[in-house]
């Protein structure tokens, strides 16, 4: 699969986790980490017997890796959900998503911070 031989609007199915997601191609695409898989650039890709590609990370939090590929934002406040997240983005190599993790865990910080004063 190359960029050129498959449609923005293709769906892939992945097992995150034993969890299956269904999603558009263009949507993966933001994470240098799906370009490189779906491109063939990872050579040891793990299917299932489905087809659908296997990522072995943890699937809830993937809902809000997915969910940030398609808006844009981090909905969550927790501050440990937001390390989770962090990590996440990291892994996937989103960079905006890595950015906005930080951004939010510190802003997290300073309101601990200010509490404590």
């Amino acid at each position: 699969m190359t960029l050129s031989s498959v449609n923005d609007e293709a769906i892939i199915r992945l097992n995150v986790g034993g969890n299956s997601f269904s999603t558009l191609y263009r949507t993966l695409y933001q994470s240098t980490y799906f370009q490189n898989l779906l491109e063939g650039v990872m050579e040891n890709k793990t299917t299932t017997s489905d087809g659908a590609v296997f990522i072995d990370r943890d699937a809830n939090l993937f809902r809000d890796v997915l969910l940030y590929l398609r808006t844009s934002t981090i909905f969550t406040r927790n501050y440990h959900k937001l390390h989770c997240l962090l990590l996440e983005a990291q892994f996937y190599q989103i960079d905006e998503m890595e950015q906005q993790a930080v951004n939010l865990i510190e802003l997290q910080a300073v309101a601990f911070i200010a509490r404590e004063e």
